[in-house]
């Protein structure tokens, strides 16, 4: 659970959407990079202060690998929660001041 006041959450990966392929999930967010689907992240949320900015930054997240991506977060000033596909869990330091309860 995450409490947030006066912010937008917005989360992106793949648990929900996808697509089968021959028996293969694959992820809905394709790399523009690479016209692959991407492989290395599960999920990724970001808190801006709009729904928009949100959803457009956990997209682009979900895109990167882990440290690019905490890195865009620090660079737009907003909170960032990544899960790649270990299960590690990687986040920033404005993700920290977020209530949070697991």
């Amino acid at each position: 659970m995450v409490r947030i006041t006066n912010a937008a959450l917005a989360t992106s990966g793949s648990s929900r959407r996808g697509f089968l392929v021959a028996g293969t999930r694959f992820n809905h967010v394709i790399d523009p990079r690479t016209g692959w689907p991407v492989g290395h992240i599960v999920s990724s949320s970001v808190v801006a202060h709009d729904t928009a900015t949100a959803d457009a930054l956990a997209t682009l997240i979900n895109v990167l690998e882990p440290v690019a991506g905490i890195a865009a977060a620090n660079q737009f000033g907003v909170a960032a929660c990544i899960i790649d596909r270990n299960g590690d869990l990687h986040t920033n330091a404005a993700w920290a001041k977020i209530s949070c309860t697991p």
